[in-house]
């Protein structure tokens, strides 16, 4: 009994040791980005936003727990923050060598964006995920679901936020979760485009848990959108999701999203994100709550010339989906 009481001490105690040592390494690289950005007007724009705001109305989220929604929706934000970033560098080389980088890029940041975003949600909620995923989950979900999806629905949401429905067998009582009120939308100060990838997001992710389900033309599509080989005059979806390399795009969405959601990220556009999912998990307890934070991230980082265009992208994807999450994942807990 002693021996075990002995090495029960020990196994404390090297525990103890270990995480003090991950503690200590977390502080500092959150001293050296302070220490970096410290002359960025941006970042300094939105810290004092974040301290205003709760000093001036109070940790609202704090004062009763943080609900399962919120937890939920700031990885989705993450998600589709970091799936974005990395389809649109992968995207990017695609369409570089087919002539339209540019194209690339931006079927590439929201293929990304959507799939990562919405596959991570899903993962969340049923607890199997907490920072990475399997791949199996990855080429099941994202790869085999997520990415014809998204081809198919991409055009239609160009001309509004409507979709063909008569393909998707979406239950009534599932309209409210995946569509925003449009109240809520007309106060949001975004575009569209970003929009887009907030709704799309809870379309795939209500048909990743199989709530709605899935006509036959997609279940057609999605059996047959990865075979494509030709390259056509104009770069599309089945063009991007065809030529990407899914293993490279997995294990650098996934070790993105880790350090993202660790806050061991020290580059200025992950700051900011990290400042958003930081606001969010102590004062979103209600979604005017979340209009309000998005339309002031938005605001400064439209208006700031410290990001490129790119970067800018990244960060509209991850605030629309906080924003269509938020809506998605309170109205399932609140049922």
């Amino acid at each position: 009994m002693k021996k075990i009481k002995k090495y029960s001490s020990f196994f404390i105690f090297m525990f103890c040791m270990f995480m003090t040592s991950c503690s200590s390494e977390i502080n500092e690289i959150v001293q050296q980005r302070e220490e970096m950005y410290i002359d960025s007007k941006a970042i300094q724009e939105l810290k004092v936003f974040n301290d205003k705001t709760l000093e001036s109305k109070g940790n609202k989220i704090m004062r009763g727990g943080i609900p399962r929604w919120v937890t939920i929706s700031v990885h989705d934000a993450i998600g589709a923050y970091c799936g974005g970033k990395t389809g649109a560098a992968m995207g990017g080389k695609i369409g570089l060598v087919a002539g339209s980088p540019i194209t690339g890029a931006t079927f590439g940041g929201f293929l990304g964006a959507v799939g990562w975003g919405a596959l991570r949600s899903a993962l969340k909620y049923h607890d199997t995920c907490s920072y990475a995923c399997t791949p199996e989950d990855f080429q099941n979900n994202f790869v085999n679901k997520a990415c014809p999806l998204v081809k198919k629905y991409y055009d239609d949401l160009q001309s509004n936020l409507n979709i063909k429905e008569n393909d998707l067998l979406i239950p009534d009582s599932l309209c409210e979760q995946i569509d925003v009120d449009e109240q809520i939308l007309d106060s949001v100060n975004m575009d569209n485009h970003y929009l887009y990838v907030g709704k799309l997001h809870n379309i795939i992710l209500s048909s990743l848990d199989n709530s709605t389900q899935v006509g036959e033309d997609i279940s057609l599509s999605m059996r047959s959108s990865l075979n494509y080989e030709d390259i056509e005059e104009d770069i599309n979806f089945t063009y991007i999701s065809s030529q990407m390399d899914w293993n490279e795009f997995y294990d650098e969405a996934n070790q993105m999203t880790i350090e993202l959601e660790a806050d061991t990220v020290n580059s200025k556009v992950d700051y900011v994100m990290t400042l958003f999912a930081d606001i969010f998990s102590s004062y979103s307890s209600e979604i005017t709550d979340v209009v309000m934070l998005i339309n002031k991230y938005a605001a400064v980082v439209k208006a700031s010339d410290e990001f490129t265009e790119e970067e800018k992208e990244y960060i509209m994807y991850g605030l629309a989906t906080a924003l269509y999450s938020y809506n998605y994942w309170e109205v399932e807990y609140l049922k």
